[in-house]
């Protein structure tokens, strides 16, 4: 059986609905780095044999860009657990772990969405408005 060592918590969230989940996530985890995604995040911090995990948001029922640029940097590492939690607004938003795969080579070793409160709302636009949002009355 092989064993892992330090847990490395890679997050990327644009509200801050997949940091509180990654925050928590990293107080439940022994040994754990919490990581912000961004454009320059080197996947060079993560080594054979390290527990990698993922957390941030469906955008658009798919992979928000910089975490997909993550993923084709990363796709090389193996020799680690990979799982990742996606946050979502609505349950409707699957189809990702298909996604997932392309990046992952079938090395995903566990999955799981967080249904979360929706931040997008097509009730707040008003077309008589030219696509602005409604006044408030």
């Amino acid at each position: 059986m092989q064993e892992f060592s330090k847990t490395k918590l890679f997050y990327f969230s644009g509200t801050g609905n997949s940091f509180r989940v990654a925050k928590q996530l990293s107080e439940k985890l022994s040994d754990c780095a919490l990581i912000r995604i961004q454009k320059d995040t080197s996947t060079q911090l993560i080594q054979d044999g390290d527990v990698v995990g993922l957390v941030f948001p469906v955008y658009y029922f798919g992979l928000p860009q910089v975490v997909e640029l993550f993923l084709q940097n990363m796709s090389s590492k193996k020799k680690s657990y990979l799982f990742i939690v996606a946050t979502r607004g609505v349950p409707i938003a699957g189809g990702l772990r298909n996604q997932l795969l392309k990046y992952t080579s079938n090395n995903l070793s566990y999955f799981q969405y967080i249904t979360m409160g929706d931040n997008f709302n097509l009730d707040f636009w008003d077309s008589s408005l030219n696509g602005g949002p409604i006044a408030p009355q």
